[in-house]
């Protein structure tokens, strides 16, 4: 038996390439035999519980401070669970 030399370079970036492409090909195919298990327009994106209360959120308005400056980012609201 001989022994493999070490892997060019070359050898490298194409298995680097071809691992990319085949691991694209699985997803697309995984994707397009899904059987249409595709949400429906007008349907909600999970079920809802009846059981289930809603959840009581506070919003509160951002207001800019006077010592700040123009180039300061402002949040526009803040939220409290």
């Amino acid at each position: 038996m001989s022994s493999i030399g070490p892997i060019s370079p070359i050898m490298v970036k194409t298995i680097h390439v071809l691992s990319i492409l085949l691991l694209f090909c699985s997803c697309l195919f995984a994707g397009c035999t899904s059987g249409g298990k595709s949400r429906e327009l007008g349907k909600p994106a999970a079920p809802s519980s009846a059981n289930s209360a809603p959840v009581m959120v506070n919003v509160f308005d951002a207001q800019p401070t006077a010592s700040a400056s123009s180039g300061d980012l402002l949040i526009p609201a803040a939220i409290s669970v």
